[in-house]
């Protein structure tokens, strides 16, 4: 909270048309967090990075569900009869 002494209150009442809004003569403190967009913007790279490796990884899984399934091979049985 920011507080601040003036010399001669009243003026400043009278100019503000007997507003007495203790918002009128305080100002509220920023209360955000403050963000460090150098170390954000790391880690977002990093994120993106892992996200790309494990896509990479995915399509190859999928590339071999693909492969094995064309060629026949029972992987997992879905249908349920054991």
């Amino acid at each position: 909270m920011y507080i601040r002494t003036i010399k001669r209150p009243y003026d400043e009442v009278i100019e503000n048309d007997y507003n007495l809004s203790v918002s009128t003569y305080v100002e509220q403190e920023d209360g955000r967090e403050k963000i460090n967009i150098v170390k954000l913007n790391a880690q977002i790279e990093g994120i993106v990075a892992c996200d790309q490796v494990l896509r990479e990884e995915i399509a190859k899984i999928i590339a071999e569900l693909r492969c094995e399934h064309e060629q026949g091979i029972r992987v997992f049985d879905v249908s349920g009869s054991g």
